[in-house]
């Protein structure tokens, strides 16, 4: 795999990394495919999961072999001959799409995201894709450690104080 950093795609020069689109212009490839390997500790501790995605035309995304997002497709099999049901404007192809996931899906260890673009066409002028993957971990259950107990008292006022396992 030949690899760079986003936004992957070629035929609008705002790529950074440019991708082929094989030997014939009139005879564009259908689909290209990415993918990317990412390390996780302690998978359980992520909740509100999200993938934020930017494709032209349509896309498919796995997470560890797992169907996670499908925009622009038509339902059933894809393969590689398979083309988007259609084409993504100028706003469409720039705007990131939110897909939100299961973070069951996470492994403890090496995670791979796969994707997968099509085309409407074999003469569409352009590719582009570009993914952000999210998770967010959950926070300790809190638990009160001292308190509550009064602090600064005046004859109009006081401080409710408490102590947590949580440091602000």
């Amino acid at each position: 795999w030949a690899s760079g950093p986003a936004q992957l795609g070629y035929g609008d020069d705002d790529e950074t990394t440019v991708i082929s689109f094989g030997s014939d212009s009139d005879k564009k490839y259908t689909t290209s495919y990415f993918r990317h390997e990412f390390s996780v500790s302690d998978p359980a501790q992520y909740v509100n999961s999200r993938i934020m995605l930017q494709r032209d035309d349509g896309a498919v995304v796995y997470l560890n072999g797992s169907e996670i997002a499908r925009d622009s497709m038509p339902q059933g099999e894809v393969n590689s001959n398979t083309f988007a049901r259609s084409t993504a404007g100028d706003a469409q192809e720039h705007a990131f799409v939110e897909h939100r996931i299961d973070p069951s899906l996470l492994l403890d260890g090496v995670n791979v995201i796969a994707v997968e673009v099509h085309q409407t066409s074999l003469k569409s002028s352009d590719v582009s894709f570009d993914l952000q993957l999210e998770a967010r971990k959950t926070l300790p259950p809190v638990e009160i450690r001292r308190g509550p107990y009064l602090q600064s008292g005046t004859t109009s006022s006081a401080v409710v104080c408490w102590r947590t396992n949580v440091e602000s």
